[in-house]
């Protein structure tokens, strides 16, 4: 497998992609060095807790107490959720709330109507309290 494809965007020497024309940065690809008894370590994507050398190679993994371990195999790592998507969750999750109750409500009118429906095509019931007997 080329190393390339393996290590995807990390690159040492290169943090934001600048547009050359607007000069705007265009995505920013941070990483956070770290160096134990004299040796340079670079963890990338930042919080992974995946190591690489400056040569762009798998150098190992950082411990629970931030100790660098050479040689540890890298884990897969899923960055955790961003509040925007966080967001955009529970507004999905409100918005299907709100159907199933606007279908309940629906559901409910209709329902009053057909009973308004009914009763209207009723005959009226006479009372035997009116009636005297003789």
């Amino acid at each position: 497998m080329n190393t390339e494809t393996q290590l995807g965007d990390f690159d040492p020497l290169k943090v934001h992609t600048i547009d050359p024309k607007t000069k705007q940065v265009l995505r920013v690809n941070p990483f956070r060095v770290i160096i134990s008894k004299g040796q340079r370590f670079y963890e990338w994507p930042k919080g992974s807790g995946n190591l690489w050398f400056e040569n762009r190679e798998p150098a190992g993994r950082l411990t629970e107490k931030g100790e660098p371990v050479t040689g540890a195999k890298h884990e897969v790592w899923n960055p955790p959720m961003t509040m925007d998507a966080s967001v955009g969750m529970s507004n999905k999750v409100l918005e299907q709330e709100n159907k199933k109750l606007m279908a309940e409500l629906a559901a409910i009118k209709q329902e009053k109507e057909m009973d308004a429906v009914i009763a209207k095509a009723k005959p009226a019931a006479k009372s035997k309290a009116n009636v005297k007997e003789t």
